[in-house]
């Protein structure tokens, strides 16, 4: 064996003695005896603390939690204060008053309050039906169109629409509210505290009478062992009143089967932005407080140069010293001010200091009163309430662009703040309108989201999406509220190309044209083709009959008087008409379901059949 081998022999001799020896635990090892402070853990890696340089095997959990029959807790939602139910002292780290008294003091959070509420306030609301609806009622009948699906569920359900429509045009009718009035009162508890209290008034016979929205900042939301909402029968809110707890309320049955079955013991408490952490919600005024604390600074600076400033704006620098006199030293500043004050003409002209004496002019306040900090704090403060600085009065530089960039800010605040708080207000009411009125879960409450363009970009809009197959015409008099059309034709959507209009239908493209086996109210666009005539046939033995040439028809053409008094037609339609159009040259037929149109106020439909003359 030479001198290489036995080096490698050695190494491999000393790489069996380093081999680490694995040590096995026993289940019992690792998971004692379950009970109250012990828990049975998971299963650990034997071979984790035979590893170099090991993360360790984990400690086995102390359970502070009852344990599950397998001998685990159950995990808490976050570490909340010991004995939190019970301590009455408000232990959040901004109170409710700080918030309340910086919306009403801070002018600049109030104005994005009220500015929210006039325009959430100002939307149209209705009780509409969900999509589930729909669902229900096609496989409930077989119907394959959703818009005629959508008829039959409104019939279905329109006593139930017409209950909960009288109920939210006055929700709370002991204190006189009407919907607005009541929408804006949440809006105040939502964009404040973020804490919105509604509680159901029972009649005698145990009818609701109202909701009625409570301060939420006297509301405590209670907590169970894992930091959760308690469940009924136990309560989940109190309310202190005066440094005690006066009053305690349970969570509301949210089931299907709990619909309409509520207490006066109950008590909605809704939170828009919930945090694993607390009980508590994080409100706008709550996020912007520290923006807010430098704006109201600011304001004071400003406000303390007008009344305590001491800067004048022109100085005179001297080499005498008045014998460190002060009396010598103001009757040579009077001398200075007595001889111009007043005096606007002798101020223009020019004058000759004593020798020594230097005027030094104060420039300003230069940087300190820039709009530079006051716009970034304007813009941020105005993006925690989800609107845009113009919204609230404030035209900050808008370069290049112009009008184009407001018009990109609106709309941005629109997707990003507007509709999302929209939909979540929306979906609130809808809960409120299953559980405490009794609502079916096939209807739903809903804000309509706001139109920003002009009637006549919407028009376009919903003229584009019409003619390119996007839409039917019962569809679209569907979204208006108006009857649907009975003929099939208007449940098929259409597309409108330069050869002509064509119906989408599960056979393909079908051309728009009468006797096209559509129907009697398709609208005719093309000419059909007539039927060729049988060739005429000689007798045998006879001469053959000569053929003529066919000569082409021409197309008859189209008024030009009545395609105009079409085109005027449509740009009358823009102003919303309530009468009646008076044509002249229009064939009486076209007119006369034209002014039908306008009759109904489908003016999306009269401008549809007035561009179907037009071609």
């Amino acid at each position: 064996m030479g001198v290489f081998d036995k080096a490698v022999e050695r190494l491999a001799g000393a790489i069996v003695k380093a081999a680490p020896q694995v040590t096995q635990y026993s289940n019992e090892q690792l998971n004692p005896n379950p009970g109250y402070g012990n828990s049975v853990g998971l299963p650990r890696d034997p071979n984790m603390a035979n590893v170099p340089f090991t993360p360790g095997i984990p400690l086995l959990p102390g359970a502070i939690n009852p344990v599950r029959p397998d001998g685990r807790p159950d995990p808490r939602r976050y570490e909340y204060q010991v004995a939190q139910n019970i301590n009455i002292t408000e232990t959040r780290l901004v109170p409710f008053k700080t918030l309340r008294a910086a919306a009403d003091q801070i002018d600049i959070f109030r104005r994005c309050i009220e500015v929210l509420k006039q325009k959430t306030a100002g939307l149209d609301w209705d009780i509409v039906l969900g999509n589930d609806a729909v669902e229900a009622v096609m496989a409930e009948t077989g119907e394959k169109n959703r818009v005629r699906a959508m008829a039959i569920a409104q019939e279905k359900f329109n006593e139930e629409i017409n209950r909960a429509r009288k109920f939210w045009e006055m929700p709370d009718r002991s204190n006189g509210l009407v919907f607005t009035d009541w929408l804006t009162m949440a809006m105040e508890e939502i964009l404040v505290l973020d804490a919105w209290a509604v509680w159901p008034q029972r009649s005698v016979k145990g009818d609701l009478i109202g909701l009625q929205i409570l301060d939420g900042s006297t509301i405590k939301p209670l907590i169970d062992d894992r930091g959760m909402r308690p469940m009924a029968p136990h309560p989940a809110y109190q309310q202190v009143l005066y440094g005690f707890p006066r009053s305690e309320f349970g969570a509301p049955d949210e089931s299907v089967e709990a619909d309409g079955e509520f207490s006066s013991d109950e008590l909605a408490y809704m939170v828009r932005n919930r945090r694993t952490f607390t009980t508590y919600g994080y409100s706008p005024v709550e996020r912007g407080l520290l923006l807010g604390d430098i704006y109201l600074r600011r304001q004071d600076w400003v406000r303390k140069e007008y009344t305590d400033g001491v800067l004048p704006d022109l100085i005179f620098k001297t080499d005498a010293n008045f014998g460190n006199n002060a009396d010598l030293l103001r009757a040579y500043e009077n001398v200075f001010n007595d001889d111009l004050a007043g005096q606007t003409e002798q101020r223009k002209r020019a004058r000759i200091l004593p020798s020594g004496i230097e005027p030094i002019q104060f420039e300003g306040y230069g940087e300190r009163f820039a709009a530079t900090l006051d716009e970034y704090l304007i813009t941020s403060i105005c993006g925690h309430f989800g609107i845009q600085p113009t919204e609230i009065g404030f035209v900050g530089k808008t370069g290049l662009g112009g009008a184009a960039v407001h018009d990109g800010q609106a709309e941005t605040s629109e997707v990003a703040g507007q509709v999302p708080f929209q939909n979540w207000l929306s979906t609130q009411l809808s809960n409120l309108s299953y559980v405490f009125l009794g609502m079916p879960r096939e209807l739903e409450f809903r804000l309509m989201p706001s139109k920003r363009g002009d009637d006549l970009a919407s028009a376009q809009a919903s003229d584009i999406e019409a003619k390119n197959g996007g839409i039917s015409l019962n569809e679209r008099r569907s979204a208006k509220g108006l009857s649907l059309i009975d003929a099939p034709e208007a449940d098929q959507p259409l597309i409108v190309l330069p050869t002509g209009a064509f119906f989408v239908t599960d056979e393909g493209l079908v051309p728009v044209q009468t006797g096209n086996g559509m129907g009697d109210y398709a609208y005719p666009m093309t000419s059909p083709e007539a039927p060729a005539e049988p060739e005429p046939v000689a007798p045998e033995g006879a001469e053959p009959i000569p053929t003529e040439t066919p000569v082409e028809a021409e197309e008859e053409p189209v008024d030009k008087a009545a395609r105009d008094e079409a085109k005027a037609f449509i740009r009358w339609l823009r102003k919303s008409p309530s009468r009646e159009f008076e044509f002249r040259h229009l064939p009486a037929t076209y007119a006369q379901t034209l002014n039908k149109f306008v009759a109904v106020e489908d003016y999306e439909g009269a401008r549809w059949y007035a561009e179907r003359y037009l071609g």
